[in-house]
């Protein structure tokens, strides 16, 4: 159990979560300017929704260390370890919803980029993931704006009570969350990575 407490990096996980946290408390109105694509105007990605990419980064990483071969020989089953550490990490975020400004949409953030990265991971490998889940950010905040509101597919950018944006992030949740009990489709990639 501590081999895979170390090799997911979860001391680095669940710091990451407080620091998101910390982030989104101490400067709650700054934002990462944008150029916008869509509009004449530039837009700004709030800093408290692109914060949530770090601990997607850190689980992606972590997935990206493991050791297949001792992994299928292990006797408690490590995606089911896997499993529960995404839903800890989401929980953990959403724990902190009360505290943080507008804490359910970064909650919402954590747990549909999570979803995402690991959904790009099973198709792809931790590099590219990694990339994308860095990316989709960006592209939604310069391409889903309109006027200053977000336009509908815009799921990451919504307020907190939002529906649509949630269901959306526990869908993509759900779906990289039950990709981790299947074998990646470029299994050899990955361990190209690894060598």
């Amino acid at each position: 159990m501590s081999w895979w407490i170390r090799v997911r990096a979860t001391p680095a996980i669940f710091g990451s979560l407080i620091l998101v946290s910390c982030v989104a408390v101490v400067i709650p109105s700054s934002s990462v300017p944008l150029p916008s694509i869509a509009g004449a105007l530039g837009t700004g990605l709030p800093l408290r929704y692109l914060a949530p990419i770090l601990p997607t980064l850190i689980v992606l990483y972590g997935q990206s260390r493991a050791d297949h071969a001792v992994e299928k020989v292990a006797v408690r089953s490590v995606p089911v370890m896997d499993a529960i550490l995404v839903v800890t990490v989401v929980v953990v975020a959403l724990v902190f919803a009360p505290v943080v400004p507008d804490g359910i949409a970064v909650g919402r953030n954590v747990a549909g980029y999570l979803g995402l990265g690991l959904t790009i991971r099973w198709l792809t490998n931790y590099r590219v993931a990694a990339a994308v889940s860095t990316f989709v950010p960006f592209f939604i905040a310069s391409l889903g704006m309109q006027g200053h509101r977000p336009v509908w597919w815009a799921w990451s950018l919504h307020e907190g009570g939002d529906l649509f944006s949630a269901g959306c992030a526990l869908g993509l949740l759900c779906m990289g969350t039950a990709l981790l009990f299947r074998a990646p489709l470029l299994r050899s990639s990955e361990q190209n990575e690894e060598s």
